[in-house]
């Protein structure tokens, strides 16, 4: 299987590395939706122009945003 982000080979959607940021992305959205009160849309559109998130973050939120997961 290969990653919906870069192609790479991938145990499940993305791989290691995007797998790792996608986790990231998931776990600290409660805390945003309950500091800011955000949709998953909104905190994924922040994530994406936010310059302290990391590319791997940028690359799964925009991939999510794409795709609407």
């Amino acid at each position: 299987m290969k990653c919906k982000v870069c192609k790479r080979e991938a145990q499940n959607k993305y791989c290691e590395l995007h797998e790792k940021a996608y986790a990231n992305i998931m776990q600290r959205f409660e805390t945003w939706k309950n500091a800011a009160d955000v949709s998953w849309e909104q905190y994924l559109n922040e994530l994406v122009k936010n310059s302290f998130t990391g590319v791997w973050a940028k690359e799964v939120a925009e991939h999510l945003l794409k795709d609407k997961e």
